[in-house]
Formats: structure tokens, C-alpha cells, sequence
């Protein structure tokens, strides 16, 4: 069974090497599959898709407040 075919081009045996090395150790970092009918939900977001970031904060009344509401 080929598991890894080179489509262009001629790799030096040091480049598949790393390739493969690479692909390697992605494929030992991944998380463990969930159990069986069970869906795996991922808590952490990015600070790019949070939306929390779009709402503003309320302004606090006080003496003076106007002033650091500038800064």
C-alpha cells in the first residue's frame, strides 16, 4: 500500500525524510479521538472569533470620568 506519493518533481531522500518526520509528529500531537457517539466540543477561541471584544463597556459616571474615556 503507498501511504505517501510524490506527484512533481524529484525530493532528495533528506527532504522526504523531513516530510515525513514532520507529518510524523502532527499525526503524534493530535488530540485522541472522542468515544463513540460522543461529540468532542472545543472550548478555547481565538481572540479573532471572539465577540465579546465588539461590545463596549459601560461608562462609569464620576467626577472627571469623561476625561479618561478619551484616552
Amino acid at each position: 500500500m503507498t501511504v505517501l506519493t510524490v506527484v512533481r518533481g524529484e525530493p532528495s531522500d533528506d527532504e522526504l525524510a523531513a516530510v515525513i518526520a514532520v507529518i510524523a509528529a502532527r499525526a503524534q500531537a493530535r488530540p485522541a479521538q472522542p468515544e463513540q457517539g460522543r461529540v468532542q466540543v472545543s472550548r478555547s477561541r481565538s481572540a479573532w472569533a471572539d465577540r465579546s471584544r465588539s461590545l463596549r463597556r459601560p461608562f462609569d459616571a464620576g467626577h472627571g470620568t469623561w476625561r479618561l474615556a478619551v484616552r
